[in-house]
């Protein structure tokens, strides 16, 4: 599932680099990004709590998640507003992404607590994914925008629990 998001994001670049016109979104390039490490720094807290020594489980935090969910719906709504037809297909990745916070939201629910920080270590690893493809998506339009001639980059996306590696160069 989560390899098909990086064969559309890819794909989407590729219609995106033959338009003569790209929208770069500073501001969903930063929404992006402050998730991203509001999630993060809420999951590395809980994988801590669930490593210690004894464990302290990480219990169910509704806020959490709360802010997570409408942080990813306004990100969602900005993108789907937007007139860029790049931006536009990256919506159903964003509902993508809200579908597995959902997941994990329910199971921490019926869970009550995460006790395992392996466990909590793969969730955010696997979601993790779907943020690196977002600011992939991003950061290309930002290089497809203003593209340097004398640099030529490489951007990459990695997935360390399944070892697939994809790497897209952009050539201006």
């Amino acid at each position: 599932m989560k390899t098909n998001l990086v064969v559309r994001v890819l794909a989407v670049l590729a219609t995106v680099q033959g338009c003569t016109t790209v929208n770069y979104d500073s501001q969903a390039d930063q929404q992006i990004t402050s998730i991203t490490t509001e999630f993060n720094q809420q999951m590395l807290s809980w994988e801590s709590q669930a490593g210690a020594t004894p464990p302290i489980p990480a219990t169910y935090d509704a806020k959490f998640y709360d802010k997570l969910e409408a942080d990813i719906t306004t990100l969602r709504i900005r993108l789907m507003a937007s007139q860029d037809a790049a931006s536009n297909l990256i919506v159903g990745d964003i509902s993508t992404l809200q579908d597995d916070v959902e997941k994990l939201r329910q199971f921490h629910i019926k869970q009550k607590q995460f006790a395992v920080a392996s466990f909590i270590e793969a969730e955010r690893r696997e979601i993790n994914v779907q943020f690196a493809v977002l600011t992939t998506f991003e950061l290309s339009l930002k290089l497809l925008k203003s593209p340097n001639p004398k640099d030529t980059s490489t951007i990459a996306v990695s997935r360390p629990l399944r070892g697939i590696t994809v790497v897209s160069n952009f050539s201006p």
